[in-house]
């Protein structure tokens, strides 16, 4: 079972890596444009952001969007 502490750092892995298939398949267009924003906005800060040991899945998920930017 995952924990909820590694939920985010799974998501966010598991979406670079998809990011990275589509790159390496030459897929363009809408799909990878989306994957890419998405990854961008909350892949690198929803990867530290259970060190900080926070309850509230809202103000969790707006903290690693901040840090991502």
């Amino acid at each position: 079972m995952i924990t909820r502490r590694l939920a985010w750092p799974l998501i966010a892995c598991t979406s670079g890596v998809l990011l990275g298939l589509l790159a390496l398949a030459g897929v363009e267009g809408p799909v990878r444009l989306m994957l890419t924003l998405w990854f961008l906005a909350i892949g690198p800060g929803m990867s530290i952001v259970p060190a900080f040991d926070i309850r509230e899945p809202s103000t969790e998920l707006l903290i690693g969007v901040l840090t991502s930017i």
